[in-house]
């Protein structure tokens, strides 16, 4: 071979293998997605059925690899799509990735139609509509609008709307939706809007496009203006803000700056006015904050966790912001303020110093958070404004400084301080000192157990009770073993549990307890407290095991799904919203298992226990407002109240417990749920047990609390931090 023929040879393999490699490296990037997003979404289904993930951390991971697999336009990831799909627990994504699928050729009509009608999720029903309306035009559309009148599906309806909506007003299919949209109910209206929320549905090819669909946003545009009901006015004003269109941030700011905001808008409007930030809307989204049950708190929450570093935002609340009229805006300034000072960004003095003005708001609420975050930091120029908080004014703001100074000192002086309180102040504040003495040890505070365990308020004695626990001693036995002799109910399991936690030993009655007394006492030596017996975690129940709670071969002690019933004053407060309708186990739904339970529970109870029977969804259904002595002529009553539970729409959690404390004399509350709180007052799980507990410090109620189908953080905190029993119903 010559040396010219042999390097024109060589060139020619050279551009050959430089033409193959962007193909070869692509076709290895699909295969590494392909396989990441197999493992990615195995690993999701696991933690579902393990019920190991309440909320899908994962999904993030999950979305960018589903991005970059539809951004590869071949048959092989479309066939890989087609696998995948019916993998993927996420609605969205799953969709996603099934409507990536329906471009194959292969994926025949008849295919369409049976996921059309079989599928329950409306995402997924939502692409294969699209689908069979770009492949068939306006047959298409008479075709499923043939099944739609067969089958009488309201779904069906909403997704051949949603795949109508982003075409043009003279096409077949703009027209079908110009004609039939403003007829539908605002509820299906709303669906329609969901799911043109989400460029993946729409196109695929969404995945990178950028901008809005002009057919959606004349859509967005028009309910954002005119819509009556708020919660569809305020999912269009959302898209439209986060598509990028200035009037919708137009729009939120008139109604943001409403003397009243409608609180069904409040969340909405928060996500619109914060998408872009302009730093001029922070003082109209103050506000917001204050309107209860609109679910803000969280929003402001991750926003501020998002942009603690923004100067301009950490400047506007150093200034105008901490200084603002309205409390809301206020309350905002003090949250981006303490994640600026928790986190050492900017100038944190300066931070510090604006916390400690705020400390001097007239709202208590921001007061408390202010101190709550200082106290928390170490900052010593609080303590004195603490203590001099603790010795005059408000029994909540006196409460509030004693919480503050335990989490800020730990030296002798405060030792004694707390003494000084419990000798002499309001009940609840000495029962407050007494019970940060406790978890600390003082021993100091032993004295004052026999008067304590000898109070007619059962407050004080159970404050006794935990004295007793906490700082062990062979001399409480005695006083314990009094006390057992003349209690009944709550206080008599407490004792027990007292004497229990001090011997680890377990007697049913007060008469085996003073037998054991008389028979070792002389002898008897203290053994070291039990490491890590509050930390063993929840209690955990079966399906069959909670339906057959109280069942006949229970015994004759009453319990609510194996939580022992020992008040003889108790509120159960059940969750009955649409989700507790959900079947698990052997065909039976939650709230059926629930009603049983309680039934079961109520019909052994000892006679003469008042109960309230409080059920909740988005309101809140009492059997009477008064508490009911449970005797057998009301078990009738009492029955047919709770079979006529049904369960239909929201949580409103904070409600049902706002109601069962009404009771002065309620001490024990017993909450099931199996979800979230999403309606009432407080629908932010960490702003509701706060709340709840701050009430609780006068209370001293025990909450013990049974999560159904998930863990609850909320629950677990309200029967941790109140000593009930934590019971996960899976």
């Amino acid at each position: 071979m010559t040396e010219k023929r042999y390097s024109t040879v060589l060139l020619a393999f050279l551009l050959t293998a430089l033409a193959c490699a962007p193909v070869l490296r692509a076709q290895a990037e699909l295969t590494a997605t392909v396989a990441a997003l197999r493992t990615a979404i195995a690993a999701a289904g696991a933690a579902g059925a393990t019920g190991a993930a309440a909320k899908d951390s994962e999904r993030p991971a999950r979305l960018a690899l589903v991005r970059t697999l539809l951004g590869f336009a071949t048959d092989e990831a479309r066939r890989s799509a087609a696998e995948l799909w019916r993998l993927e627990p996420d609605p969205v994504l799953r969709a996603a990735l099934l409507g990536y699928a329906t471009e194959l050729a292969s994926m025949t009509d008849r295919d369409l139609l049976a996921i059309l009608e079989q599928e329950s999720r409306i995402e997924a029903r939502f692409v294969v509509a699209r689908c069979f309306l770009r492949r068939h035009g306006k047959e298409g559309l008479d075709l499923l609008e043939s099944l739609r009148t067969e089958n009488k599906s309201p779904q069906l309806a909403v997704v051949i709307l949603a795949a109508c909506a982003p075409e043009a007003a003279s096409t077949p299919f703009g027209k079908h939706f110009k004609e039939h949209f403003d007829f539908e109910a605002p509820t299906r209206q709303l669906e329609v809007l969901a799911l043109l929320a989400e460029p993946m549905l729409v196109d695929p090819a969404s995945a990178r496009k950028e901008g809005a669909d002009p057919e959606v946003q004349r859509l967005r545009l028009t309910l954002a203006e005119k819509a009556k009901w708020p919660p569809l006015r305020g999912e269009a004003i959302r898209q439209l803000a986060l598509a990028g269109d200035a009037r919708g941030k137009g729009i939120a700011r008139k109604l943001a700056k409403a003397a009243q905001p409608e609180p069904r808008l409040a969340k909405a409007l928060f996500e619109a006015l914060t998408h872009d930030l302009d730093t001029a809307d922070l003082d109209i989204l103050g506000p917001l904050l204050l309107l209860r049950g609109a679910g803000v708190a969280p929003l402001a929450r991750d926003f501020v966790e998002a942009r603690a570093a923004d100067p301009d935002l950490v400047a506007w609340a150093l200034g105008s912001g901490k200084t603002a009229k309205s409390e809301g805006t206020r309350l905002l300034a003090l949250r981006v303020l303490a994640k600026s000072a928790e986190q050492g960004r900017g100038d944190q003095a300066a931070a510090r110093a604006a916390l400690l003005e705020l400390f001097a708001d007239p709202s208590d609420d921001i007061a408390r958070r202010a101190a709550d975050v200082l106290a928390a930091l170490g900052d010593e120029r609080v303590r004195e404004r603490l203590e001099q908080q603790l010795r005059s004014g408000s029994l909540d703001r006196r409460l509030d400084a004693l919480d503050g100074l335990a989490k800020l000192r730990k030296d002798p002086a405060f030792d004694s301080l707390l003494l000084e309180v419990a000798g002499d102040a309001p009940i609840e504040l000495r029962m407050l000192a007494i019970r940060i003495a406790a978890r600390r040890g003082l021993r100091a505070f032993l004295p004052m157990l026999p008067e304590l365990l000898n109070n007619t308020d059962a407050r004080v004695v159970s404050t006794g009770l935990e004295l007793a626990r906490y700082v062990r001693d062979a001399k409480s036995i005695p006083l314990l073993l009094s006390l057992l002799d003349r209690s009944k109910g709550r206080i008599a399991a407490e004792t027990k549990s007292a004497l229990k936690s001090l011997t680890r030993l377990y007697y049913a009655d007060a008469d085996r307890w003073r037998s054991w007394w008389k028979r070792d006492g002389a002898s008897f030596v203290l053994p070291p407290a039990e490491e890590g017996a509050a930390a063993t975690g929840p209690q955990t129940v079966t399906v069959e095991e909670a339906a057959g709670a109280g069942g006949d071969d229970a015994g004759t002690t009453a319990s609510f799904y194996g939580i022992p019933v020992e008040s003889r004053s108790v509120a159960f407060c059940v969750d009955v919203s649409g989700s507790m309708n959900e079947v698990v186990g052997t065909g039976i739904s939650r709230l059926a298992i629930a009603k049983r339970a309680l039934l079961r529970s109520l019909e052994r109870m000892p006679k003469g226990t008042r109960v309230h029977l409080i059920f909740f969804d988005v309101e809140v259904h009492r059997f009477q407002k008064r508490a009911t002595a449970v005797d057998p002529k009301k078990l009738e009553a009492i029955q047919a109240f709770i079979e006529g539970q049904r369960p239909l729409g929201e949580t409103n959690l904070y409600g049902a417990l706002d109601a069962a404390l009404e009771d002065s004399a309620v001490d024990t509350i017993y909450v099931l749920s199996d979800g979230e709180p999403s309606a009432g007052e407080i629908t932010d799980a960490r702003e509701l047990g706060d709340e709840i507990l701050r009430i609780n410090r006068r209370r001293l109620v025990i909450f013990h609390s049974i999560a159904i189908g998930q863990p609850s953080a909320l629950l677990e905190r309200l029967a941790r931090e109140s000593g009930g029993d934590y019971v996960l119903q899976k």
